[in-house]
């Protein structure tokens, strides 16, 4: 029995979230005959699993680590004609599949995804910087629909047989595998942000602690992922800005005994660099206490992507397997 689409949530003790995000699939505006739900458990000891399959999930148990490889998995056993990735702690809106699978009546569109928006209450101040900053601006306030160059697999509708065509995701990458997906669909047609519908993104990093440490490790894969893709226009102020930031920071420290004041100059430039990235995002400064956060937030990715670039630079140079393996 074939299925239009088939919807793929890969796990790892995600008991918390699987249920609203099954429910929302449930809810969606299709003949429930059309479609079918793969949950792929990765080892979780929660009971996801069996929740999962309580509410007619079908249930995989996949022995490999990631959720790219548990997503290719699930996509393997799947037999819809469309493939829609959703993670756990994402609540469609109802007419999500709707919404985006219309754009597949233009040949030239082989995925499509809508913004994935937190929810605005019971949120810590991280969440609600990061947010503000890297989620609402200044992609998800487009109106209509976007053709882009990256798009997040939190909430992914793909032409099956563009995703087996390109050989699913890479299972190497433990992180922004969705961008090394993305990169290798351009070669295969359009991708499509629809902002007409929004997707609930239940968890973000709660603390600076957690998005540093999130951040050095996505940063340490999207430089993989630059360096076996290229790099796309859009994604270039994501790489230069660390660059910068280290390039300046090595130069201020080297020349802090001979040029003291320049040495201080280009460390007061670094301390501007959060509120130069802020200002490019189109965001205005509000209230002095949600700018100071903001500044933080803005800090810590940029201190900890050029941490990540420093650590990728230094496994180039001396580690004999780099790249065959995931960051540990």
């Amino acid at each position: 029995m074939s299925y239009d689409v088939s919807f793929i949530i890969p796990c790892y003790n995600e008991a918390s979230y699987v249920v609203n995000c099954i429910a929302s699939i449930r809810q969606q505006e299709i003949d429930p005959a059309v479609y079918e739900i793969i949950v792929v458990d990765n080892g979780s000891i929660d009971g996801t699993e069996e929740i999962a399959a309580s509410l007619g999930a079908k249930v995989l148990i996949n022995p490999r680590r990631g959720a790219a490889a548990s997503r290719n998995f699930g996509a393997s056993f799947a037999k819809g004609h469309m493939l829609a990735f959703v993670d756990a702690d994402c609540i469609l809106d109802s007419k999500w599949f709707i919404t985006l699978a219309a754009h597949f009546l233009s040949p030239q569109v082989c995925a499509v995804a809508a913004p994935a928006i937190p929810v605005s209450e019971g949120i810590t101040w991280v969440e609600r910087a990061w947010s503000k900053v890297f989620v609402c601006f200044p992609r998800n306030v487009l109106h209509g629909v976007a053709r882009v160059t990256n798009l997040a697999s939190s909430n992914l509708l793909i032409r099956a047989e563009h995703f087996k065509n390109i050989g699913g995701f890479d299972e190497k990458l433990l992180s922004c595998e969705d961008y090394d997906l993305s990169q290798r669909l351009l070669h295969h047609g359009i991708l499509l942000l629809d902002n007409n519908i929004l997707v609930s993104h239940l968890r973000e990093s709660k603390t600076i602690r957690e998005l540093f440490n999130r951040e050095v490790a996505r940063g340490r894969y999207s430089l993989r992922c630059f360096k076996k893709n290229g790099f796309a226009l859009g994604e270039l102020p994501s790489a230069a800005i660390p660059i910068i930031f280290v390039c300046v920071l090595l130069t201020s420290v080297a020349i802090m005994c001979i040029q003291t004041k320049i040495a201080i100059l280009l460390l007061s430039l670094l301390l501007c660099m959060p509120m130069i990235y802020i200002a490019r995002s189109g965001m205005r400064f509000e209230t002095t206490t949600g700018s100071l956060q903001e500044y933080i937030v803005v800090a810590t990715y940029i201190v900890a992507r050029s941490i990540a670039m420093i650590k990728e630079i230094y496994d180039i140079c001396t580690v004999p397997w780099y790249g065959t393996k995931g960051v540990g």
